[in-house]
């Protein structure tokens, strides 16, 4: 079941990708190469960001709202914002490049940024995680600190204790 969401996950902007790979031979300056070119033409005339939250929000809403609503409820609603600037994540990696790369950021990776606004720091061991957390969060202005496990692990001073020796007194 998991395997087949992720595939599903994965595939969902298939067809977008070749309608889009061919816009993008013509004119390359459209391709975004960078998640934050991305977000730009998103949340511009296109409106993808407001399709993407109408999907996401029609799968727990029986009430469709229009895109002064879904911008209002994006903005009042930190969780939900993220989830959508992760799916746009995920748009954005599979039409940068066509066809698009093995190794990408998976469902459940993209999923966790609902979880940013609830945390001040979040902590995972997946580099390409890390990495789309940081730039949601910034991109969400969601003050939330993601670091990769070792960065974290590393930022701990340990010191040693002094072995066999007493505290100095004073006479």
């Amino acid at each position: 079941m998991q395997e087949h969401l992720e595939d599903q996950f994965l595939n969902q902007w298939g067809d977008l990708g070749l309608k889009l790979e061919k816009m993008f031979v013509e004119n390359p300056a459209l391709r975004p190469k960078a998640y934050a070119k991305a977000v730009v033409i998103a949340t511009q005339k296109t409106s993808i960001l407001f399709a993407i939250a109408q999907g996401l929000y029609a799968k727990v809403a029986t009430v469709k709202l229009n895109d002064a609503e879904i911008e209002s409820f994006i903005d009042v609603c930190p969780p939900f914002r993220a989830s959508c600037y992760a799916v746009l994540g995920s748009w954005f990696d599979q039409t940068r490049k066509y066809p698009p790369p093995k190794k990408l950021v998976g469902r459940n990776d993209h999923m966790m940024a609902a979880y940013l606004p609830y945390c001040e720091r979040f902590v995972t061991r997946d580099t390409r995680q890390t990495t789309r957390l940081k730039e949601i969060a910034k991109e969400t202005q969601i003050n939330c600190d993601v670091r990769y496990y070792d960065e974290y692990v590393a930022s701990f001073d340990v010191v040693e204790p002094q072995q066999n020796k007493k505290p100095r007194t004073r006479r």
